[in-house]
């Protein structure tokens, strides 16, 4: 689907409310980093899988032309030209827009960008960068300040989250970044890289928490960083970290048509059809999400739940076997949205069944899968059951 976007000249918050921001994202995601070493953050993550091809010959001065680049700014297009002339990452394309926020982000009027964003070349923004779009975000610090910036320590003796102010404005102002993917996609994980100067770590992101490599000195070595690249750009979707029960949906499809029209439903009131107009924020992604018909117990849960004067009836994601049939709902931007990282990342939609073009609310959230841990579909079940 096709966006209206406009331009912008900014590309971070105002200083007063990043500092806040920040300081509270470092601060609702303390304790959920953990270190891994580069290679078996590779072998983990990102396998090699068949018919992948072999890896590419590494040419050891690939990154030599950023050895005389001290200024953060100076480093982005040297980087990404590194990148491609080596072609480490085909099929993709890094962008760099750092002076242009995407003004579909609504929460920061386009102010929050990363540096670098990496997409598919048929997704590669030309005007302004697309959080919708991105499947990797950069954030680069410079040569001289690189290290003094890192948010995270590799001394064992030392805490891994480092505690002084500027690098724990750096780890909030990353955790931001993966917090606008994953508000503005329906992911698994998210990757992404930190480049400190000559330095890079690798960091995977879900909703626990974050995997961090170690320090990499990507320009003495890259090798390790060209590998990244390559095994990302072979990964199938769901490795990548992206939730295939939902699909976009295109501005040339039934499905965008069937929600330009509206729901069939005359016993809605004029709220829930503003509601439903207000959910078609064309600056925001629409997807057609997937309930049932698969074993989602490690995937997020959705559970159609009744609103007054809608329709009293519903499915729990999590409650509907293998075997059923699945049903599926077209959305537009989020009712409700959680707005931290860690947790449930819970999102609440008025959602069209495409089939019957009727309303229903669409609880969308993740979930522990713990013994012991009731799920939520079997309690709203049995209380829809007992008439309650």
């Amino acid at each position: 689907m096709k966006r209206k976007t406009t331009g912008s000249r900014v590309h971070a918050l105002e200083p007063p409310v990043a500092k806040e921001r920040r300081k509270q994202h470092a601060m609702d995601m303390r304790g959920k980093f953990l270190s891994i070493d580069p290679q078996s953050f590779l072998d983990t993550f990102l396998p090699i899988n068949e018919g992948s091809g072999v890896p590419p010959s590494i040419d050891l001065k690939a990154f030599e032309p950023m050895e005389e680049i001290d200024g953060e700014r100076e480093m982005y297009l040297p980087w990404v030209n590194c990148v491609e002339t080596n072609n480490f990452c085909p099929g993709y394309k890094f962008v760099a827009m750092p002076d242009k926020g995407d003004r579909n982000d609504c929460r920061t009027k386009g102010r929050q960008v990363p540096d670098v964003g990496l997409y598919l070349k048929k997704d590669a923004p030309v005007d302004t960068p697309r959080w919708s779009k991105m499947a990797l975000y950069v954030e680069f610090k410079s040569r001289k300040e690189g290290l003094k910036q890192d948010p995270f320590c590799d001394d064992p003796r030392k805490p891994f989250e480092s505690d002084a102010e500027e690098r724990e404005s750096v780890r909030g102002q990353i955790i931001g970044y993966a917090e606008a993917m994953f508000s503005h996609q329906h992911r698994t994980h998210v990757f992404s890289l930190l480049v400190l100067g000559e330095h890079v770590r690798f960091i995977r992101w879900d909703r626990s928490g974050a995997i961090v490599s170690q320090l990499v000195h990507y320009v003495e070595d890259p090798e390790i960083l060209a590998h990244f690249l390559w095994r990302f750009s072979n990964l199938a979707p769901s490795q990548a970290g992206f939730d295939l029960t939902a699909e976009e949906i295109d501005e040339e499809s039934l499905e965008y048509h069937l929600m330009k029209s509206g729901p069939n439903d005359e016993s809605l009131t004029e709220k829930q059809r503003q509601y439903w107009q207000e959910s078609l924020d064309e600056s925001w992604s629409w997807w057609k999400l997937k309930v049932g018909g698969c074993d989602c117990s490690s995937r997020a849960s959705r559970a159609q739940v009744p609103r007054q004067n809608m329709d009293p009836k519903y499915e729990a994601r999590d409650h509907v076997a293998a075997t059923e049939r699945p049903r599926y709902f077209l959305v537009g931007r989020p009712h409700f949205k959680a707005s931290r990282l860690d947790g449930r990342g819970t999102r609440g939609y008025i959602a069209m069944d495409p089939e019957t073009k009727k309303l229903h609310y669409l609880k969308d959230c993740w979930r522990v899968t713990l013994p012991g841990i009731q799920k939520e579909g079997d309690v709203l079940r049995a209380l829809h059951d007992a008439k309650v």
